[in-house]
């Protein structure tokens, strides 16, 4: 696809949105599986939005997701937020999974604010403690910026050695520890699922340098990023990917959800404390982390 035909797929979809009520959007953030109750702790008298009735949208299918975009308002600040999250193993494409992205730059955010269920990688981690993603490894089959063209082939360049906003980050691991949460700092590990990983290919990634892992968030980054939205992402551990029992998506639901309240506490003091919000603007090395 071309990028100003994505770039107009994304700002039909905002347009949609300000017809359905959506106003000034100064973040927005994407929930993960287990986490869809988060817009009514952080927006309890939001507007509610079916993702259905936005048609550029592709619907979350895994378990645990919520299916609707919430808007409102912490203070003055205009937040959407996705509750869910649709993935590649779904059978859409990168392009279509990282449109929240796309559509939260159309609408003015200048923050996104990710947030995964992961696994932990890292023999350290522990279930309920959130990583604070400074970098990701991707092993998906397949990259956004593959699926797009431009007259200008430079225009696709991008060099995300440091994908996450430096100082946006930083201060979200602050808030999240006020709640009494344990923080870590890692590497996010993209895979593209369905299937789970192997011992083998767990010792490889850990080799590797990898802390979390989990199957989102790579392509909106990417796509984010393209676009000169700042990015943070945090990962809420929600299993031991060296457990010796099974996993199931109830296991996975269950230690997310556990986490909601404290994120949306964490969530509303971080988007009023105006402290680090003035490395947002520009293009320079404190916005992109570069």
């Amino acid at each position: 696809m071309n990028i100003n035909d994505y770039k107009i797929t994304a700002a039909k979809a905002a347009n949609t949105l300000r017809g359905k009520g959506v106003g000034g959007v100064d973040f927005a953030i994407q929930a993960g599986i287990g986490m869809g109750q988060l817009a009514d702790k952080l927006l309890p008298d939001g507007v509610s939005i079916p993702m259905a009735e936005i048609e550029q949208l592709p619907l979350p299918a895994a378990p645990g997701q919520g299916d609707r975009l919430v808007y409102g308002k912490i203070g003055e600040a205009g937040i959407l937020i996705f509750t869910g999250r649709p993935f590649v193993r779904e059978g859409h494409d990168a392009l279509q999974v990282a449109l929240p992205a796309a559509i939260s730059q159309a609408l003015g955010a200048k923050l996104l604010i990710l947030l995964a269920a992961c696994g932990a990688v890292n023999q350290h981690y522990r279930v309920g403690e959130i990583v604070q993603i400074n970098s990701f490894i991707s092993l998906h089959r397949q990259d956004a910026l593959e699926l797009l063209e431009s007259a200008d082939p430079t225009e696709l360049l991008l060099d995300p050695r440091r994908p996450y906003h430096v100082k946006g980050s930083q201060f979200l691991g602050m808030h999240v520890q006020r709640q009494g949460a344990n923080v870590r700092t890692g590497t996010y590990v993209g895979m593209q699922g369905p299937r789970h990983s192997t011992l083998a290919e767990l010792t490889m990634i850990r080799g590797f340098g990898g802390d979390a892992l989990g199957a989102g968030v790579i392509a909106e980054t990417v796509i984010a990023r393209l676009l000169e939205l700042p990015v943070v992402c945090a990962g809420v551990i929600t299993y031991d990917c060296f457990r010796p029992e099974r996993l199931t998506s109830e296991m996975v639901e269950r230690a997310a959800d556990k986490s909601v309240l404290m994120l949306s506490k964490a969530l509303t003091s971080y988007i009023q404390d105006e402290e680090w919000q003035s490395s947002l603007s520009g293009t320079g090395e404190e916005s992109f982390g570069v």
